[in-house]
């Protein structure tokens, strides 16, 4: 089958591509604010999904029209951008981009020079970015947190629940969200550190289980027991069998050795950290042979004459692979303060290691897919856990917001500091359920952006301040064109409060309800929207902004109505960069099919 070529140019392409962002912009910023709308969107196998997130509607519109679909996925990006950056504000960067685009059609059409024009839009943005730097502010405190994530949410409940867990879980905890069969939202704290390994790895692993009562399942605990990290793999029961001697060594017999002797004795074995007849270890090693195997079945059978296990023996495979597993293996032994035990990073060998090199847990916790080791108090390990840190923070520094393997040094890093918080989220129906992810989700990432940079003033009153900076820098443009880009940018900045308005039916409620019938509603609401600017310019109502519960105007700041200063400015920048490369698009080239030629391979085929 023949692959042909069709192609649009000049202004036929600019408007044929606009007409598919201008959908996109329909549809994703209906779901904007708090009286936004829920989009319904039909998955694989006529499954539904409703949700109001506005990157999840985006990746979902597509158009049967070429061009128009071209256009849709030009504007996706900014969306995108602004979900990987900074998870939030991904419908703002939309409505941006769009009245970016939309404005900068117009000059376009003028003949205004396309490079000059974006370099002014560009210089605006730059201007925006500094007027946020200044309006922002750092949080640290629980109620800032809980403002931050219930404007994300668009729950209280919820909000609550994730400022708490972001106490909880410290400057670099982790925040992982999962989903639970059982209705409601659930907090879960790991104290130490975890990974994604059980006894359901090998199902010779179940010979170790010794708690059957638990209610997630059956499990392993241990107290008080010493931990081996091995890099090479155990094939056979001799190279257990050094450590674990030296280990469930009995206590010397006082009456054949002098009293010195004996204290000497005594004093050696207090000082490798472990009491004669230890009769526990666990081990974690890249794989386990089947000789290995055979000594863990025979030295956890039980002892007929005590009815006691001869040795609890406890295996558990190393986490992630390749690179990620000796770096975890690296970090295990910080958390308990074992030696690395590898041929090729310290040439030694498991069958040569003493007392000195085992590690120390409190606890471990041996599920069916999970291994918690929770850190004993007593060991002294500060010193590496924070030469593990530096590196691991080194390491993050020089890597993309959108790396796919940022999200697991992340953890690791989490898990070396704060431990790991787990929000567990249920529902009565799968789509409730989905939906209610997708929030927690928002949530969490809104607050770790606003961590991270701080906060300004929300419902699109740092967008407005914004727009007064860049009114005020007109001078700096360096010709017409460049103004005008300028300009585009100054119009797109009032867009967020303008669509906010609309989408919450609302009305001019300065003038009386008779005028108001002889103005148009979109009039009306430039109308309030220069009343906001008026409020914040005079200083009469700082941070000025609607109040939906009560119809007026109000202070956002005072109002506790936030928004991560991040995800504003990575939707300003992602916005101008879709908007600048549409307006600089003179022609596009897309792939068709030749229908004829295909429906005549079909039949032949079906002849055949």
């Amino acid at each position: 089958m023949s692959i042909s070529k069709q192609f649009i140019s000049h202004g036929e392409c600019r408007k044929e591509l606009f007409g598919g962002i201008q959908k996109m912009y329909d549809f994703v910023s209906a779901t904007l604010g708090p009286h936004g709308r829920t989009i319904l969107i039909e998955k694989v196998a006529h499954t539904m999904e409703a949700t109001k997130d506005g990157v999840t509607v985006a990746n979902d519109v597509y158009s049967p029209k070429k061009w128009e679909d071209m256009g849709m996925q030009l504007v996706r990006e900014a969306s995108q951008k602004a979900n990987v950056m900074a998870g939030d504000a991904t419908t703002t960067a939309i409505i941006l981009a769009y009245w970016m685009c939309k404005e900068g059609l117009s000059a376009v059409a003028n003949r205004a020079n396309v490079y000059q024009v974006s370099r002014g839009m560009k210089r605006a943005v730059e201007i925006s970015v500094k007027k946020l730097d200044k309006i922002a502010r750092a949080i640290d405190k629980e109620e800032d947190y809980r403002r931050v994530a219930t404007i994300s949410t668009q729950d209280e409940e919820i909000g609550k629940l994730i400022a708490s867990t972001f106490m909880q879980a410290g400057l670099c905890g982790n925040i992982d969200i999962q989903r639970q069969e059982e209705d409601g939202i659930t907090v879960e704290k790991t104290e130490g550190l975890s990974f994604d390994k059980g006894w359901g790895d090998s199902g010779i692993f179940r010979c170790y289980i010794n708690d059957r009562t638990n209610k997630k399942g059956m499990r392993c605990l241990q107290e008080d027991i010493p931990v081996l990290v091995v890099e090479q793999k155990i094939d056979h029961e001799n190279q257990l069998f050094p450590i674990m001697e030296m280990l469930a060594w009995p206590t010397p017999d006082r009456a054949t050795m002098s009293q010195a002797d004996y204290e000497a004795l005594l004093e050696e074995r207090k000082k490798s950290g472990w009491p004669y007849n230890t009769r526990k270890l666990l081990v974690i090693s890249d794989t386990f042979g089947a000789g290995a195997m055979g000594c863990l079945v025979a030295n956890n059978s039980k002892d007929p004459n005590t009815g006691h296990k001869y040795f609890h023996l406890i295996f558990s495979k190393a986490p992630s692979y390749g690179i990620h597993k000796i770096e975890t293996m690296k970090d295990i032994c910080a958390i308990t303060g074992a030696e690395f035990i590898s041929e090729e990073h310290g040439g030694r060998r498991v069958e040569y290691a003493t007392l000195k090199d085992l590690g120390r847990a409190k606890r471990i916790i041996v599920e069916e897919d999970k291994t918690i080791i929770i850190a004993d108090e007593k060991t002294d390990r500060q010193s590496a856990i924070q030469e593990r840190i530096e590196f691991i923070q080194n390491y993050l520094k020089d890597m993309p917001h959108d790396h796919i393997e940022r999200k697991e040094w992340e953890l690791r890093l989490a898990t070396l500091t704060d431990g790991i918080s787990i929000i567990k989220v249920g529902a009565e129906s799968e789509n409730e359920r989905h939906e209610l992810v997708r929030r927690v989700d928002d949530g969490v990432r809104a607050v770790r952006s606003a961590r991270e940079e701080g906060v300004t003033p929300g419902c699109g009153s740092a967008l407005l301040q914004c727009a007064e900076d860049v009114q005020a820098m007109y001078s700096l443009a360096k010709n017409i064109d460049e103004r005008r880009g300028m300009e585009i940018v100054y119009k797109a900045l009032h867009a967020v409060s303008l669509r906010l308005l609309e989408v919450g039916f609302v009305e001019d409620f300065t003038m009386p309800k008779w005028k108001r019938i002889f103005i148009t509603p979109e009039k009306q609401r430039k109308n309030l929207v220069e009343a906001m600017k008026w409020n914040m310019q005079t200083g009469l109502i700082p941070h000025c902004g609607y109040n939906f519960a009560l119809d007026q105007l109000d202070n956002m700041e005072t109002l506790g109505v936030l928004d991560a200063k991040k995800a504003v400015r990575v939707a300003l920048q992602a916005a101008v960069s879709v908007a600048t490369t549409f307006l600089r698009i003179d022609g596009a080239l897309g792939e068709i099919s030749d229908e004829t030629e295909m429906m005549q391979n079909i039949k032949r085929f079906v002849k055949e």
